[in-house]
């Protein structure tokens, strides 16, 4: 697990490995430009939370999803030449059924058939929207084939984001994608998280949490 203090928001910066949060967190600095990526993501995190976003960012949005619970939205940013996913946290008492939701299932998605497990409130929720957003990225990725494809989300729309950043890489490999997420619980167990690190490339993984120690709990599953 590589590490690195976010000294000015007072948050560490944790990048997935296919290492546990058992190994030792490490400070270094952070760039200037990962530390502005991450208050840019966090913003569209913030901005899922509203119940209509007309202009995420001063950007134009895309489209729009809410199904059982689950919301996110497609937003795109012509000047930085991105596509931005953004899943909402949780936010109503049905989002929280979806934490609670803790069983291990096999991580079966759009495209993906695999066994090994992954959360299954998590899954259930994104798979809600799953055909919706990848036929909006694809859409999207035909008209702008050059922009990246920026995956984001806080808390349960963190893990959303993880299992969404994936399943749409499977879909478009030859499309860059990059995912942000702030407060992401535990979503899968190592498989998955090699899955997801092999998939997306870890140098395009990542996630920004107050502390370690909160996400460690053997309750949640491990990732």
């Amino acid at each position: 697990m590589r590490a690195f203090t976010f000294t000015l928001a007072h948050v560490f910066i944790l990048l997935f490995t296919s290492s546990s949060f058992a190994s030792p967190v490490t400070s270094r600095a952070i760039s200037s430009t990962l530390y502005n990526d991450f208050i840019q993501y966090t913003k569209y995190s913030s901005a899922v939370y509203q119940p209509y976003c007309p202009h995420p960012l001063g950007n134009t949005l895309v489209e729009f999803f809410s199904a059982g619970g689950t919301q996110a939205f497609i937003a795109r940013d012509d000047t930085r030449e991105e596509i931005v996913v953004s899943f909402r946290g949780t936010f109503t008492l049905q989002n929280v059924a979806t934490d609670v939701d803790i069983f291990l299932v096999p991580f079966v998605s759009l495209g993906i058939s695999k066994t090994f497990n992954v959360h299954s409130g998590f899954l259930a929720a994104y798979n809600r929207i799953a055909a919706s957003v990848l036929a909006g990225i694809k859409a999207q990725v035909a008209q702008f084939p050059k922009y990246s494809v920026i995956v984001t989300g806080h808390s349960l729309g963190g893990s959303l984001a993880a299992i969404g950043a994936t399943s749409l890489k499977v879909s478009l490999p030859k499309t860059t994608i990059r995912l942000y997420t702030f407060g992401q619980p535990r979503t899968g167990d190592q498989e998955f998280a090699n899955f997801v690190e092999s998939t997306i490339g870890v140098d395009n993984i990542f996630r920004a949490v107050h502390t370690w120690r909160a996400y460690d709990d053997p309750s949640v599953p491990g990732i």
